[in-house]
């Protein structure tokens, strides 16, 4: 069942078993494996089914760090959550981004790759994923496209599956809507959760809705599932709860991407379609529904020479550009620099967006359709100049520096916003201008076009822009001092508390988190049920 917080009376009090907060693809997922059983399941959700401004406010934050992150235009507060602004692309987690390893300090999992397995196998299906396999030369066979023929001591090919993408909300509403024990409960704002004096013990959520109802909502166990920035602010407003070790909101990390690199092709390359977007369908890969599967390749470094250089996790993307080409949306490229400014800045695009707006100032009064991503506006143009832009995403080191806090302006409902302060260690930079050169050997030894690198002194701070992946800000350690929430996802310090989503990474390596979302939740999910079925004690 959906309700609306509007209509119930003030004081209402929501009575369930479990309360989870949020409805993004952890949230949603959850409820989801507790539907039509006998666990009564509350599902706060802060928005409504549609986006709203005094929704989207309460995600201002003030950014005190890296200028190219971008606290509230990644977001998404209503029904589905950021799942509404997802692109669908997904790739587990690689063992060399879990585990332990010199040049990565604080950077191990508490879990292994072969216990999060079983978990994507099954997220395959929640999103709705062609088979869990990555294999590329099983995806070559299938397809006929072939990949790049580089070296393999010095790039590898890697695959990602797209999704349709699928948006959790749309997707299973009629779940939410029809399970009998599962009532969601929109524009239900959680401010804070009120505990035991010793902080050890989540008694009730207090919540308000936008016409200023107050209502709260008790239940056995609780769980955090309202996003990267979110679930460490809401502990954070909530006296500081699990925060006894001020390890909420350290480690905050987002993985940025740069473009200080391009592919020029002789007369008669070309690039291998299997690289390009869009991306390989379905109908190609033999899979008999052709409707929600996309395939791509990106030129990654091998586990092993991330090991032996002690390199960040790095993928790239090859995009087709024409530098000259210039197809009149002024008004697209004015809403963008005025909007985004940071993420133009020393970036070779910004002088053609200028362009269109100069050569087409009378456009500015209209409105032209939207651009979808602006970081891939250039590089998806049609062109025939054999110009390619490879944009590269880097992973972010564990950064105990790199954190949020709560700042001192205040939202509608006079809860303290997050200041965004996220930091980089120098080995990003250092990382990327290897990638670099070593791409540019693994091209040359191919006799494939020719790389030409365009690398500042420091390519994160000039370059990057992103910072679209929020997580690690709970994250998962079995050390106390070092995490938030054990491998189990519950509070180190709060006994009926669980945080699910990106925020509960060690580590997040460079690939779209959601299907590592998606699988957690699904973790955390049998691990819950086995509590419910009493199957399992609960730690104190």
């Amino acid at each position: 069942m959906i309700i609306d917080s509007h209509d119930l009376p003030n004081g209402h009090r929501i009575e369930a078993d479990l309360v989870i907060v949020g409805t993004g693809p952890a949230g949603v997922t959850i409820a989801n494996e507790f539907a039509g059983s006998g666990t009564r399941v509350a599902v706060l959700e802060a928005g409504g089914l549609v986006p709203t401004e005094e929704s989207m406010d309460v995600y201002r934050a003030d950014n005190v760090g890296w200028p190219g992150s971008n606290p509230a235009g990644v977001r998404a507060r209503y029904l589905g959550g950021t799942s509404n602004l997802w692109t669908g692309h997904c790739r587990p987690l690689e063992r060399v981004d879990m585990e332990e390893r010199p040049g990565i300090p604080h950077g191990g999992w508490p879990i292994t790759l072969e216990e999060l397995d079983p978990f994507y196998a099954r997220a395959h299906a929640v999103c709705q994923l062609g088979p869990y396999d990555f294999d590329v030369n099983s995806w070559t066979q299938r397809s006929g496209l072939e990949p790049l023929d580089l070296d393999p001591a010095l790039i590898e090919t890697k695959l990602s599956q797209q999704s349709n993408p699928t948006r959790f909300g749309a997707v299973y509403r009629p779940m939410l809507e029809s399970a009998p024990n599962i009532e969601v409960y929109l524009n239900a704002n959680v401010l804070e959760l009120d505990s035991t004096g010793d902080g050890a013990h989540v008694n009730a959520a207090r919540i308000a809705t936008y016409q200023g109802t107050e209502l709260s909502a008790t239940a056995d166990t609780f769980v955090l599932a309202c996003g990267g920035m979110e679930n460490p602010r809401l502990l954070l407003n909530s006296n500081n709860l699990a925060n006894g070790n001020d390890m909420v909101g350290r480690f905050f990390a987002g993985h940025f991407y740069t473009a200080s690199c391009s592919l020029l092709l002789g007369r008669n390359e070309i690039a291998p379609p299997l690289y390009l977007l869009p991306a390989v369908p379905a109908e190609k890969l033999g899979i008999p529904d052709p409707a929600p599967v996309r395939l791509r390749g990106y030129f990654c470094l091998p586990e092993g020479l991330m090991r032996e250089e002690q390199l960040v996790n790095m993928n790239v993307e090859i995009y087709p550009i024409d530098p000259w080409a210039d197809n009149g949306k002024a008004r697209q490229s004015w809403d963008l620099v005025r909007e985004q400014p940071s993420a133009f800045l020393g970036v070779e695009i910004l002088p053609r967006h200028l362009r269109r707006v100069l050569r087409d100032l009378w456009r500015l009064p209209g409105h032209d359709d939207p651009v979808e991503d602006f970081g891939h506006d250039v590089a998806r143009q049609p062109n025939t100049t054999g110009m390619y832009a490879l944009q590269t995403y880097v992973e972010q080191l564990p950064n105990p520096q790199s954190r949020i806090r709560l700042g001192r302006s205040r939202d509608a409902f006079g809860k303290r916003r997050l200041q965004v302060d996220l930091q980089f260690s120098g080995a990003e930079a250092a990382s990327l201008r290897r990638l670099y050169e070593i791409l540019a050997s693994a091209f040359g030894k191919a006799n494939f076009g020719r790389v030409r690198v365009e690398l500042p002194r420091d390519a994160v701070q000039i370059r990057g822009g992103g910072a679209t992946h929020h997580h690690s800000s709970t994250r998962m350690h079995e050390d106390p001092r070092l995490g938030v929430v054990n491998r189990d996802c519950r509070c180190h310090e709060v006994s009926n508390l669980y945080i699910a989503g990106s925020s509960v990474f060690t580590r997040a390596g460079v690939w779209n988190p959601t299907l590592t979302i998606v699988a957690l939740a699904l973790r955390l999910s049998d691990h819950l049920r086995e509590y419910f079925d009493g199957t399992l004690q609960r730690a104190a």
